[in-house]
This record gives C-alpha cells, sequence and structure tokens, in this order.
C-alpha cells in the first residue's frame, strides 16, 4: 500500500472511530457524517455522473435523524459487532470505494482496458442442494481452486487496485478454513461470500 493512501487510511479510521464512537453512545453529531460525505466527495470526486447531486441527497438525509434511511443505518451499525462494521466501511467503503476506484481510470489507460472494482470467483463447486438451473448442479461437485490459486487471485488483484471480492460456489464455505487464511491474509480487502448455509 502506497505511503500516502496508508496516511489517508488512518486519518479516514480516526474519523470513522469517532463516528462509530458517537452512534453507540445515542450521541451522533451531525458535523461527522458531514465530514465523512466532504472526504468520500473530495476522494471520488465528479467521477460518476450525477454524483455531486447523491452527495448532496445524502448530506440532507443524514442530517435528518427522523429519516427511514438514517434510521436503518443507525440501527445496523449499533447492532453489529464493532470490528466487523469498521472493517467494512473501511475496506469496502475506504479502500475499495473510494481510494482504490477513483484510480480506475489512470488503469484504463496504462492497460488498455476497464479494470473491474471487484472479482468474483467461486471456490468450490462443491454443494449439497441441486437446485434447477445452478451451474453447480450441471458441472458436478469436485470442481475446486487450490488456496494458492485464490491467493494469486486476489493478489494479481490487489496489483491492480482490486480490494473487493466475491465468492460464489458451489457453496462457498465448504472452504471455510481455506477463506479465513484468505481474509487474514489480505485484510485490507473485503470479502463478500454468497452462502445458502446448508453444509
Amino acid at each position: 500500500m502506497k505511503i500516502k493512501t496508508t496516511v489517508e487510511r488512518q486519518a479516514f479510521g480516526l474519523l470513522i472511530d469517532k463516528f462509530l464512537s458517537q452512534v453507540d453512545r445515542d450521541e451522533l453529531d451531525t458535523s461527522t457524517i458531514l465530514k465523512i460525505i466532504d472526504f468520500t466527495q473530495r476522494n471520488i470526486g465528479d467521477k460518476f455522473e450525477g454524483s455531486e447531486k447523491a452527495f448532496d441527497s445524502a448530506r440532507e438525509m443524514l442530517k435528518n435523524p427522523e429519516n427511514k434511511w438514517t434510521k436503518l443505518i443507525i440501527s445496523t451499525l449499533k447492532n453489529t459487532h464493532p470490528n466487523v462494521r469498521k472493517q467494512i466501511i473501511m475496506n469496502l467503503g475506504f479502500q475499495s470505494m473510494i481510494i482504490e476506484n477513483k484510480d480506475l481510470p489512470n488503469k484504463k489507460l496504462e492497460f488498455g482496458t476497464q479494470i473491474p472494482w471487484t472479482i468474483l470467483f467461486d471456490p468450490t463447486s462443491d454443494c449439497n442442494k441441486k437446485c434447477i438451473g445452478c451451474w453447480a448442479a450441471k458441472y458436478g461437485h469436485k470442481l475446486n481452486l487450490t488456496y494458492d490459486i485464490m491467493n494469486k487471485i486476489v493478489t494479481q488483484g490487489k496489483e491492480l487496485g482490486i480490494y473487493f471480492y466475491m465468492m460464489t460456489g458451489g457453496e462457498p464455505l465448504i472452504r471455510k478454513d481455506d477463506i479465513i487464511r484468505l481474509a487474514e491474509e489480505h485484510s485490507e480487502c473485503y470479502f463478500n461470500i454468497f452462502s445458502l448455509m446448508v453444509h
């Protein structure tokens, strides 16, 4: 990770700690929310069509504690384990959506192709369900990526600035130990797992 990104991540982390502390104490200060939105807007800028309007709408919504979406966000934050919520904000929000996403246009010029901001892969095709239309049911339950291949996917993805990984299957949690090891080794990444929770 670049030194500038490390410093920005630490500064954003302090802001998030303050925000989450206020959420926990039921003392949420609107100015903290606005600082987070301002930071995000400064880093994303006008890269996306309509982004200025979206940021303005977010400011208005989050300033109102009675807004249904504000209530949902606060409720979710209060009912999620502190480590989990901070890592989601830092890895998905900061690293994937703010820092690396703003560099995608430069990567497109460098490589001559669009670089995705997320990678989806299947650790295994193994599953005990036979859902109609599922590719795993059609191709059998014996296809597996080794840990080394999954690690290589994430390592090479990070070199391209990709910090968001989705896993499907089969049932990806059959490979739970390897997925946890992968998440520990790449702790600045966000891993989203689509599971049937059947094993």
